[in-house]
Order: C-alpha cells, then structure tokens, then sequence
C-alpha cells in the first residue's frame, strides 16, 4: 500500500513539474512578445525588406553584367514572384533570366548562344537561362 502511494506521489511531482515547467516558458513568450512592441529594434516578427538583385531604378546587377558583354536589353523586369526576370533584346529575341543563379554566368551564357546563332545565322523568338542547360525557341 505505501509503495503504491509513494509511486502515485512520485508520478504527481514529475506530471506538476512539467506543467510547471510549460507555464513557465508559456509566460515567457508572452512576456518577450509584449516588450516586443515597445522595443522594435528587437521585434522579429515585423516584415523586413529582402535584398533583391532589383532596385527601384529597374536597373540590376544583371543588366550591368549584360551591358558589359555588349549586349542591348531592354525592359528588364520581374515577370513573377518566383524571381523570374523578363528581358527584350534590341532588335532580338525576349530572355528570361533567373534571379537565384549567378548573374555572371547568366551574362556569359547568353553571349555565347548569342554569338552561336549569329554566325549560323538563325533568329531565335526565346533563350531561357533559368536551367542548367539554356533552352531557345526558334
């Protein structure tokens, strides 16, 4: 009978300890998120601007990175929220660039199958630098 007790009572401080234990952290939440409000500095939950590769002028980093293989693009805009950038080459086909791959390599790419088709000869309507492999519509 006393070891059932002493059990039962063993199970009761382990059960309100953890209880505790939750009340405890509950409370602290709420305390760091009412002084939240009164110090911003450390408000996480406020909505912070993302750095994007776009800025308010339109121009990029990517459009430098183009204009430095000589190449003419115009209207350079996101085209979704996806971070999908739409370009029109002067005189040429529209290109559609991606914001999460390497801006550099992107410029590169598309000298190169620039460069390609103007020697065979061919006018493409599309290049799409979003993939590894570039795909271009004719």
């Amino acid at each position: 009978m006393r070891r059932r007790k002493k059990n039962r009572k063993k199970v009761f401080i382990i059960v309100l300890s953890i209880l505790l234990v939750v009340v405890v952290l509950f409370g602290a939440t709420m305390i760091a998120n009412y002084l939240s409000h009164f110090f911003p500095k450390f408000n996480s939950s406020k909505n912070e601007k993302i750095l994007s590769p776009i800025d308010s002028t339109g121009s990029t980093s990517l459009s430098r990175a183009i204009a430095d293989k000589n190449i003419k693009i115009t209207n350079l805009e996101i085209a979704t929220d996806s971070g999908i950038l739409n370009g029109k080459i002067v005189n040429g086909p529209l290109v559609y660039f991606s914001q999460s791959e390497n801006v550099d390599i992107q410029a590169s790419t598309l000298q190169l199958i620039l460069s390609r088709l103007t020697i065979d000869a061919k006018k493409p309507i599309l290049i799409d630098l979003r993939f590894k492999k570039p795909i271009v519509k004719f």
